[in-house]
């Protein structure tokens, strides 16, 4: 069994250095990326033991292991969320834009913004959303459901982490 028990770094930045490294993924739900602790195999059958310090969590494309004799490189691919895109009106009024954020900062859900775009990954189903940006009567946004994977080419990868980190899976629930 390997063990980690820290990121190495992230596989396009460290490409380069392993060029013709086999690499071997781990495949996690957005879920799991929370947890500290977790026990996995590889697509090639290796089993992989991750041990992070309280508060660190795995992000799509960690690079986990690398073994320099044998050329092998373990990496997490990581299925991504639904995101819902809220494109905003360059023109839209401060009042809008404080309710849309008092709307979102309710639900506990992660946002980012990207200029005049929030993007806000699914948590509960799609329906529940629009439901809930409806029941607002919004008059000068406009939403959209994306995939994590489209999300990524539009955003930096500091943004995407910020939105896909794990830190805040739990949704509000009112009592």
């Amino acid at each position: 069994m390997i063990i980690v028990n820290e990121i190495l770094g992230q596989y396009p930045e460290l490409e380069k250095d392993l060029e013709n490294y086999e690499c071997d993924i781990v495949h996690l739900e957005h879920w799991e990326s929370s947890k500290s602790r977790i026990k996995k195999k590889t697509d090639n059958g290796r089993e992989i033991a991750v041990s992070l310090d309280r508060g660190k969590h795995l992000h799509n494309n960690d690079v986990l292991f690398v073994d320099h004799i044998n050329k092998v490189l373990i990496t997490v691919v990581m299925k991504l969320k639904n995101v819902l895109k809220i494109s905003l009106d360059t023109s839209a009024n401060i009042n809008t834009i404080f309710k849309l954020g008092h709307a979102l900062g309710n639900q506990h859900w992660p946002a980012v913004l990207d200029n005049h775009t929030i993007y806000v990954p699914l948590y509960v189903d799609e329906k529940i959303m629009r439901s809930m940006l409806k029941t607002h009567n919004f008059k000068d946004i406009d939403i959209e459901f994306i995939t994590g994977d489209e999300l990524s080419t539009l955003i930096s990868a500091s943004d995407l982490r910020l939105i896909f980190s794990g830190d805040d899976t739990t949704v509000h629930k009112h009592h």
